[in-house]
């Protein structure tokens, strides 16, 4: 399948226009800190459509919030939604950094390194 620049770019339009939307409305809700366009996020947005923190390519659906559709993280969370605080990561990504501490994600490789026999350079490449 030929890659179509312009599907590329009205995707990524939308993800952006949408990301900054909802970003806007959780803003007011949670009285946090807002500065974001939706040009910026476009801007931002990973250009080989990967989650920087998982690797996995992010895939963008109509129906329905996937595993691996794109989501606007706060790298700080108390800094809000400002330019140079966010970025595009999977949902995977996003729902464990939202619901797990440090300490949780430690024990959690902890565990997966044993149960599944991960080596030392599997986990840290």
């Amino acid at each position: 399948m030929a890659f179509n620049q312009k599907k590329y770019n009205k995707s990524i339009r939308g993800i952006a226009v949408g990301a900054c939307k909802s970003a806007k409305r959780r803003s007011k809700m949670k009285d946090l800190p807002f500065n974001l366009t939706s040009n910026y996020l476009e801007s931002i947005f990973p250009k080989n459509f990967r989650c920087p923190i998982l690797g996995y390519k992010m895939r963008v659906s109509n129906t329905s919030l996937g595993r691996l559709s794109p989501t606007l993280d706060k790298i700080n969370p108390r800094l809000g939604y400002v330019k140079g605080n966010v970025e595009f990561v999977a949902n995977i990504a996003n729902m464990m950094m939202t619901s797990a501490t440090g300490k949780d994600i430690k024990r959690f490789v902890k565990w997966a390194t044993k149960k599944y026999n991960i080596t030392r350079e599997e986990v840290y490449g």
